[in-house]
């Protein structure tokens, strides 16, 4: 049974592009919801981040920041989880 309201959406909208010549992947994540304060400022929030070849990085306040070992980690996995095409 579920609880009476009100209740909080949370939005978010992933995008992720690879390179799979070289593992790289690019995410950005657009979100807006209960996580931040919407009600005063319905705006978007905006991060993304990059891995290549091992290194991350994260766009924090409009500028690429080193990244975390968890972005590298996500990235490998992924890439490997993709079949390879062969030309």
């Amino acid at each position: 049974m579920r609880p009476e309201g009100p209740y909080f959406e949370a939005v978010s909208d992933l995008t992720e592009i690879r390179r799979f010549t070289s593992p790289a992947l690019r995410q950005q994540l657009k979100s807006r919801g209960y996580l931040g304060s919407w009600w005063v400022n319905p705006e978007w929030s905006d991060t993304a981040s990059l891995v290549i070849d091992g290194a991350a990085l994260a766009w924090r306040g409009g500028k690429w920041v080193p990244g975390s070992q968890a972005a590298v980690a996500t990235a490998g996995s992924r890439s490997r989880s993709v079949p390879s095409v062969s030309s």
